[in-house]
């Protein structure tokens, strides 16, 4: 695990995905989305779409949306120890 995710408490960690990127720049839940798109070859093209005004609102409240059901999807939440 990253150092600075060692910092955050289990809810934290619990309530949204984290990404660290390289340079030391964390984001986490609906604020993360448009920095991974940008990462992920295939998806770079869309990446604009989130950063547009008003974007965020709708970004956050999506990823909320899914994070409050992502059990019901098959998703797992482990922490690495």
């Amino acid at each position: 695990m990253h150092p600075e995710l060692l910092e955050l408490s289990d809810q934290v960690l619990h309530e949204a995905m984290h990404l660290v990127l390289p340079d030391g720049r964390t984001y986490a839940g609906g604020r993360a989305v448009p920095e991974l798109l940008a990462l992920l070859p295939g998806w770079r093209w869309v990446s604009w779409i989130p950063r547009l005004p008003g974007a965020r609102w709708v970004t956050d409240r999506g990823y909320r949306w899914v994070a409050a059901r992502r059990h019901r999807l098959g998703c797992t939440v482990e922490r690495e120890k």
